[in-house]
């Protein structure tokens, strides 16, 4: 696709994303964005991404079990709000790590890598990042909204997908994938 017409379409897309309702699994079951089942496939893809440091994610390390990806993107004041609420739980839940999944590197030059990586050392310093690829947004079933966020257990098994996440839901979830 043209660069001038991805431009639009992803603009497009984050026009409605930020106003969409949330999407979630109320129950907390188990669920594939791609099958509506546990599954490993979108873990496996964000595992063997590589962040903005150079470092592929790798499976989750034996003290931190559960991997949490957030969708997001660095305009995004729900996005903010979100990294706010998991940066808060890692201090008082530390069992599980948080991988940013950066989907509009290419929105506009707010989100240009150099803005990403300013973005990221001052307000997250914390967080580690990929930017998001087809093969990986496509497993991740294709994020409807950012802040999408996706909770895995130890075994890569999505156990709980949902959109703008209080400070409760994500403790549950994380408890759920046994945090």
């Amino acid at each position: 696709m043209p660069p001038f017409s991805r431009s639009w379409l992803l603009l497009a897309f984050a026009l409605v994303a930020c106003g969409t309702a949330p999407v979630a699994d109320p129950a907390g079951a188990p669920v594939s964005p791609a099958t509506g089942r546990g599954s490993a496939p979108a873990f496996t893809v964000l595992v063997g991404s590589t962040t903005l440091t150079g470092r592929v994610v790798g499976p989750a390390p034996a003290d931190r079990p559960v991997t949490i990806a957030v969708v997001f993107a660095a305009w995004c004041d729900h996005c903010r709000h979100e990294l706010g609420i998991l940066a808060g739980l890692l201090q008082t839940e530390p069992r599980f790590r948080v991988i940013g999944v950066n989907a509009f590197e290419d929105f506009d030059d707010r989100s240009d890598t150099d803005r990403l990586r300013a973005y990221l050392a001052e307000e997250v310093p914390w967080l580690e990042v990929v930017l998001a690829d087809e093969p990986l947004l496509r497993a991740l079933g294709s994020p409807r909204q950012v802040p999408s966020v996706y909770v895995f257990d130890a075994g890569g098994r999505m156990v709980r997908l949902a959109g703008r996440p209080e400070r409760e839901d994500v403790v549950a979830a994380v408890r759920a994938a046994g945090g």
